[in-house]
């Protein structure tokens, strides 16, 4: 709460929240073995969720009151891991992040506005001179209190659904606390807002007549953070927790045999379920002999056909006669989301193999196309659905295997901290030149995070871009990888990043270069917590962080 603001978006957006919901969720094999250790990481999730509400209600500092909601809000993260429903709480951090964030940086620029003051109660009657900075807040706060449509509604209702239709002990107690602190929620979340933004001006009237919009380095950062706060919910959910989740996380969290919240949460609008649960349907009995004739010509299934057929991540169809035959029956007449994008990259690829001097050379990838896995045909981007081919079609080595991308990302802040500590002087244009670089520093790591979700190989359940050295006389591995979870985290960590430095940029005016090589530092550490495979390596991590 004493640091910068920028410094308390970080920390209550990424690291904070994210070290041990990460930590559970990376050790789901385990937690699923033992139905007590469920049970009380949902006790403590659900009493933390309505204690931290509590204390929200009567704060009046404005990043105290952010803070604790913070802590309400890693209370819902972890009931959701308790009931099982891993994919929830992660969605949840997802979604957190944009908005918590957002509101954080919003409550720096209301603090700069008013001349340092924190305390709401010397605020008030500020929305006509911020307006900007007002509308930004509002965003944040639809989000954090679950407007539909906004990206809390999404992930906060997953997390109470869950609640409810949870079978452990916990659970209906789980349920009545998240209500409740959803109550409370909302109620300082708009106490905060109507005692910042309106009714009479309560802070002294020099301090009123200074009270401005920050400039634009300020609010650039709040806009992107809107879109997210927005957005993030709708775009995302059916990834995270919809019909696509399995093909999602494949494997990243592990659900034990019994454990059916996901499929429970998970709309029943996929094909898989239209075929699994449509085998007595007679309208549906030419599409199941159809669908399995067409595999065992393909060389992938056998024997006779079954009363349903289901359809997994890899299993390869041919979709344009299936297509028309479930357009044929009735209800099913609607193309599925998947398929139409699906439709689109085989239209892409039929394109390119017409072209008249790559004729010959594309024939191959023609043939391969029309066998694509849907794990595959959901690769929107042009660069991933090639780099897919190459690995799952030709067979070839993956791209970027011998380049060591992680720990390239994870030290390049650290070496924009060495140069700005090798910056002299403490005028302007030092301080100047030293966010600049930190500046650059970021946008770069945030630019070689994107290669790693660009090359991500989803169909994979082991770690990726794995390095591996012996270490301290052998004793102790220097390895590094991501999986799906900690490949998410390392996006979200330098994504918010940038934002942070452009934040402080006017707000942070004294020991400037401390304040940013403290910044850089820490998201080396941050990101090497969720990249580092050595228990050694990652402590060394988590306890510089």
């Amino acid at each position: 709460m004493e640091g910068p603001t920028p410094v308390s978006a970080l920390i209550h957006a990424a690291t904070m929240v994210t070290a041990g919901v990460f930590m559970v969720a990376r050790l789901s094999p385990l937690f699923e073995l033992s139905h007590t250790a469920l049970t009380v990481v949902t006790l403590v999730g659900a009493i933390t969720a309505f204690f931290a509400a509590s204390v929200g209600l009567v704060q009046n500092d404005i990043k105290r009151v952010i803070a604790y909601s913070t802590c309400s809000q890693l209370g819902y993260m972890f009931v959701a891991l308790g009931v099982g429903a891993y994919g929830v709480g992660i969605f949840h951090l997802f979604t957190h992040a944009f908005f918590k964030a957002l509101l954080f940086l919003g409550a720096g620029s209301v603090i700069h506005a008013v001349s340092d003051e924190q305390d709401m109660r010397r605020m008030g009657g500020l929305w006509r001179l911020i307006p900007k900075t007002y509308a930004m807040m509002l965003i944040g706060t639809l989000a954090l209190t679950g407007f539909p449509l906004t990206a809390g509604y999404f992930s906060k209702d997953a997390i109470v659904e869950a609640a409810f239709a949870g079978e452990n002990a916990a659970a209906g107690f789980a349920f009545a606390m998240t209500v409740i602190a959803a109550v409370f929620t909302s109620f300082y979340s708009w106490r905060l807002v109507f005692m910042t933004f309106h009714g009479r001006p309560r802070a002294s009237q020099e301090t009123m007549s200074h009270v401005h919009e920050s400039p634009l380095v300020m609010l650039v950062p709040l806009f992107v953070l809107a879109a997210g706060a927005l957005l993030a919910g709708f775009v995302f959910k059916d990834y995270f927790i919809g019909h696509d989740h399995e093909h999602f996380w494949h494997g990243a969290v592990f659900m034990a045999e019994g454990n059916e919240i996901m499929r429970s949460l998970a709309p029943r609008a996929g094909m898989g379920h239209l075929l699994a649960d449509g085998g007595d349907d007679p309208r549906l009995r030419d599409v199941l002999h159809l669908l399995h004739r067409q595999a065992v010509a393909a060389g992938f299934a056998g024997g006779a056909p079954r009363a349903a057929v289901p359809l997994p991540a890899q299993q390869v169809v041919l979709r344009r006669d299936l297509r028309r035959a479930l357009r044929a029956a009735g209800e099913m007449a609607r193309a599925l989301p998947v398929e139409a994008r699906r439709r689109h990259g085989h239209r892409r690829l039929r394109a390119r193999w017409h072209r008249g001097a790559c004729r010959r050379c594309h024939r191959p990838r023609r043939a391969a196309a029309e066998r694509l896995p849907l794990s595959l045909c959901v690769r929107d981007a042009h660069r991933r659905r090639c780099a897919h081919h190459l690995v799952h079609v030709r067979g070839e080595r993956a791209l970027m295997s011998g380049w060591p991308i992680l720990s390239v990302i994870t030290f390049l802040p650290l070496v924009g901290a060495v140069f700005v500590a090798l910056i002299r002087g403490d005028d302007e244009v030092a301080r100047r030149n030293a966010r600049f670089v930190a500046l650059w520093a970021t946008l770069i790591t945030f630019a070689l995070s994107l290669l790693i979700w660009v090359y991500f190989d989803p169909a994979s359940k082991d770690f990726q871009f794995v390095e591996e050295m012996p270490w301290l006389g052998g004793a102790i591995a220097y390895r590094m990888g991501v999986d799906g979870i900690s490949m998410l985290f390392v996006i979200l960590t330098t994504f918010l990043m940038p934002f942070c430095i452009l934040a402080s940029w006017v707000s942070v005016t004294s020991r400037v270069k401390e304040h940013i090589i403290a910044f850089l530092v820490l998201e080396t550490l941050m990101i090497g917590v969720f990249c580092a495979l050595d228990l050694v390596l990652f402590y060394l991590f988590f306890e510089g962080a």
